[in-house]
Formats: C-alpha cells, sequence, structure tokens
C-alpha cells in the first residue's frame, strides 16, 4: 500500500518554517513575490505615541500614595513625558489616552484589604478602580479625552506594599 503524501496539495517548506505571505507582503502577494530581507512597517495615520512605565517595588504604608514608576521602558512621540521615579505622567497633548495598570499588591496586615485607582490630576477616574482582600494582582485600565495639558497617577488607597508595578499610556486620537 502506498501511503499518500501529507504534504501533497498543500503549502510546504522543505526546511519546516513557513512565512505567511500576506503578513510580509501584504494581501494578494502570491507564489513568486520577492520575501523582504527585513521586516516590513505598517503605516500608521499620524503621530504613534505611548509610555510604558515600571517600579519593581514600592512600599505604600502611608496611604493614600501616589505610587512613583522608577523607569521608562518605552517613551515614544512627544504627547505623553515621564521623569524616571516621579509619580506623574503628563499627557502633554490634547487627544484621548488608553491608560492601563497592573500590580501585584501585598497588604500590610495579613488579609487585609488592598487598592489602586488612576487619577486625572486629583481626581479619581473610578472606572479604573481595582480591589481585593490579601494579597492580589490588581489592574485596571480607562480612556479619557483631555483639551489641555494633564497629569495621571497610579494611587494606592491602602497601606500595602507594591510589587511588578507597570503602567501603560497610548495615545488614541
Amino acid at each position: 500500500m502506498v501511503r499518500p503524501n501529507p504534504f501533497q496539495n498543500s503549502r510546504y517548506c522543505k526546511n519546516g518554517i513557513e512565512i505567511n505571505n500576506n503578513l510580509i507582503n501584504g494581501p494578494g502577494v502570491v507564489g513568486g513575490g520577492v520575501v523582504p530581507t527585513s521586516p516590513t512597517v505598517p503605516t500608521l495615520p499620524g503621530d504613534l505615541d505611548f509610555g510604558i512605565f515600571n517600579s519593581p517595588a514600592v512600599d505604600s504604608s502611608a496611604p493614600p500614595l501616589s505610587v512613583p514608576l522608577a523607569t521608562n521602558v518605552q517613551l515614544v512621540g512627544t504627547a505623553i513625558t515621564h521623569t524616571p521615579g516621579d509619580a506623574a505622567i503628563n499627557l502633554v497633548e490634547a487627544g484621548t489616552y488608553t491608560i492601563s495598570y497592573n500590580a501585584e499588591v501585598t497588604p500590610t496586615v495579613a488579609g487585609g484589604p488592598v487598592g489602586l485607582i488612576l487619577q486625572q490630576g486629583a481626581v479619581d477616574l473610578v472606572e479604573s478602580a481595582d480591589t481585593g482582600a490579601g494579597a492580589s494582582f490588581l489592574s485596571g485600565a480607562v480612556t479619557i479625552t483631555i483639551d489641555a495639558p494633564a497629569i495621571i497617577t497610579l494611587n494606592s488607597s491602602q497601606a500595602s506594599t507594591l510589587t511588578d508595578v507597570n503602567v501603560t499610556v497610548i495615545k488614541t486620537a
């Protein structure tokens, strides 16, 4: 009995790595299309502005505390500024921004409450709040539209220790 070739009438790559041509060259390029030697980058309308900030550990034993962000992991564009070690993230251009955060939070009292919330200036962005009891992974997000410069902070509402704090800000419009 002759076994059928599993690669007959299908796409087969001799070395075991198949490249989706649509991802590289765009839809419509098939077969004899030339595979570029470097990655291609999609073109986006307007400027790309985003920031990723983090802190390995923060003690918030005296809440409420604006959480300082030790490192600018990525900071692209001109719409967002941040000084490493500060809590304030500055949104310097009018527009729409999506801000998200996550952190491991451990209360100073075993089993006690923990909570994080984003603030714009001194105003709580309540839809971003996340709370828990005991050691918890907290996360939240909010989309805001501003007409003038604004300051965003992540705030701890309970006495706790935060680890692996990450805040991401993306200007979407």
